[in-house]
């Protein structure tokens, strides 16, 4: 159980500082590019991103409603 979390939580580190600007631009261009994948790696700068909305910071300090954060 630790090791998976240590890994989420360093995707999440490596992300944050351009996780605003992967929202806003998926936000901009979603359902207008068949593949958004080359552009969002661009903005992230990385060869990976995540476009969910949630944090794993965000989570934890709701911890009753984990499993709804989830989903969403």
């Amino acid at each position: 159980m630790i090791l998976p979390l240590t890994v989420i939580r360093r995707l999440d580190c490596a992300l944050e500082p351009t996780k605003d600007k992967v929202l806003a631009r998926y936000a901009e261009l979603k359902g207008r590019l068949a593949n958004l994948d080359p552009v969002l790696e661009d903005v992230a700068g990385q060869q990976f991103f995540n476009i969910a909305p949630l944090r794993l910071t965000k989570v934890l300090d709701d911890t009753n409603n984990v499993a709804d954060k989830r989903r969403a």
